[in-house]
């Protein structure tokens, strides 16, 4: 993100830093009655809200945490790309296309696997590099359903944020619910709040089916309640 690196350079100048949701910033100004964007109006916004708010001091993360964060970005953009580029080749497959452009998608592919093989050893050589960042990837990947994959994403968002309860990391993840009531007429439906990052819910929504799938398969009907329920 562009504003790690503008935080990352005021905190090594010796600037002490905070780093808050611009949303809450946004109607924190709407409730001072401002209406105008500009710059200047801005600045005066974000003065007023750390000086009446305090918001916390931010710690840079340290540098292994940001180099695991930095390859973890790079893999799933190749992955993504590998995707793409095998959606062509079924499209082709399909549609008669000359041989030169479906040997040009293979070769693309066949090249993006072995991207995508080299950048996995180099996060796992990271990773094991560090004893701190192996252990907490171990206990993670100890819960049911959660691989490898799903373990180094959360282990780079663990580290790279200053979580002090459990609860934090579920609120910054999106994953706490958001309730709608009001008087005893408006009763809304709970929901997840998604204020986080997209890309982690849809990695930990795959490992919940994973674990779903898991409990369906090996749990006996009669014998539920005397199962313990699978970590989501």
């Amino acid at each position: 993100m562009y504003h790690e690196q503008a935080a990352l350079a005021l905190a090594d100048a010796g600037v002490t830093v905070s780093i808050v949701n611009p949303a809450p910033v946004k109607d924190f100004g709407g409730s001072l009655g401002v209406r105008t964007k500009t710059d200047g109006v801005d600045s005066l916004v974000l003065a007023r809200y750390g000086a009446l708010l305090n918001p916390r001091a931010w710690t840079p993360p340290p540098q292994e945490a940001r180099t695991l964060q930095a390859l973890l970005s790079r893999r799933e953009a190749i992955a993504q790309y590998s995707q793409r580029e095998r959606n062509h080749l079924e499209k082709a497959d399909a549609t008669g296309t000359p041989p030169l452009i479906r040997q040009s998608l293979g070769d693309s592919i066949t090249f993006q696997e072995k991207q995508l093989a080299k950048l996995q050893q180099e996060i796992d050589d990271h990773i094991n590099k560090y004893p701190e960042l192996k252990a907490d990837r171990d206990l993670l990947t100890s819960i049911p359903a959660v691989g490898p994959q799903v373990g180094n994403h959360l282990l780079s968002v663990m580290h790279n944020h200053d979580f002090k309860s459990s609860e934090q990391l579920a609120a910054y993840l999106g994953l706490v619910p958001v309730e709608r009531q009001s008087g005893t007429s408006v009763f809304g439906r709970p929901h997840l709040s998604k204020a986080g990052p997209a890309r982690i819910r849809a990695v930990l929504y795959m490992a919940v089916i994973a674990c779903i799938n898991v409990c369906k398969n090996t749990v006996k009907p009669k014998c539920l309640r005397s199962v313990p329920p699978c970590a989501s």
